[in-house]
């Protein structure tokens, strides 16, 4: 777990320390692999969460140790973070950005994006699954070839509402970072000449399960967005976070804009 939240020129001196020293070290040092969260708050909510698994391990025979541990300290640091906020009765500047949210419990959030290079014709689609913790459940990315921009993001959602059904999820919201997309398909556009891709994505729609399609801004997507962009030139599916998007998904799950988009 600390592996996954410290820098990792930081790691041979975290683990060498007695147990005072360990403490002062991480309540005075700036570690953290996520520039932009105080890695004090971090490190604690991780000891406490450590401390309560190892008490489950001993005295609960069901107990399962999490196969993510990372994500749910960053969930749950989240989750202190905003109670601490709405305690002292802070609230964020109306202009400030935006960043991701997890989906109600017993809720999936697919994250889908389209991708356009002009200069070598090409596209792509992707997307990502995460559950009310932040865990990632899948992801994927396809390439599709010299389409348009909506094009793209027509089969992004397609792809990923698929994905969903097919590995029977049932209560979904579906975010796409295009505007004209998600109200074409919840009924805000005169219907005009469909393509064959939103038809299919209206035919998912129909079926039998509990389905929100959400316009969101692109702070609150730029994981999709990376997994479009690997689309551009190749195809596959992730059913474990791939090592290059760790600290991004980690960041969305904390709450944590990146620097690009807090201008």
């Amino acid at each position: 777990m600390w592996s996954s939240l410290v820098q990792p020129g930081y790691l041979g001196t975290l683990f060498s320390h007695g147990l005072t020293d360990w403490f002062h070290f991480n309540l005075q040092e700036e570690i953290g692999l996520l520039s932009g969260a105080d890695w004090k708050l971090t490190f604690g909510v991780g000891v406490w969460m450590l401390w309560s698994w190892r008490n489950n391990s001993v005295f609960n025979g069901n107990f399962s140790k999490p196969a993510a541990p990372e994500f749910l300290v960053c969930h749950l640091r989240r989750l202190f973070v905003t109670a601490n906020n709405i305690t002292a009765h802070e609230r964020p500047p109306l202009s400030a950005p935006k960043c991701w949210l997890p989906p109600p419990s017993d809720w999936v959030k697919i994250n889908v994006d389209g991708a356009v290079s002009q200069t070598a014709n090409l596209a792509g689609c992707g997307g990502v699954a995460r559950d009310s913790h932040g865990l990632w459940l899948f992801g994927f990315f396809a390439a599709i070839g010299n389409c348009t921009p909506l094009d793209s993001e027509e089969w992004a959602m397609l792809k990923g509402l698929q994905l969903a059904w097919n590995r029977g999820f049932r209560n979904v919201i579906c975010e796409s970072d295009s505007k004209l997309l998600v109200d074409l398909l919840n009924g805000g556009l005169s219907n005009g000449s469909q393509s064959i891709v939103v038809l299919q994505i209206q035919q998912l729609m129909r079926y039998d399960w509990s389905l929100q399609l959400i316009h969101i801004c692109r702070e609150q997507n730029l994981v999709a967005d990376c997994l479009a962009k690997d689309g551009l030139s190749n195809s596959s599916i992730y059913d474990l976070c791939p090592t290059h998007l760790k600290t991004l998904v980690l960041k969305d799950c904390m709450g944590i804009i990146p620097p690009t988009f807090t201008s």
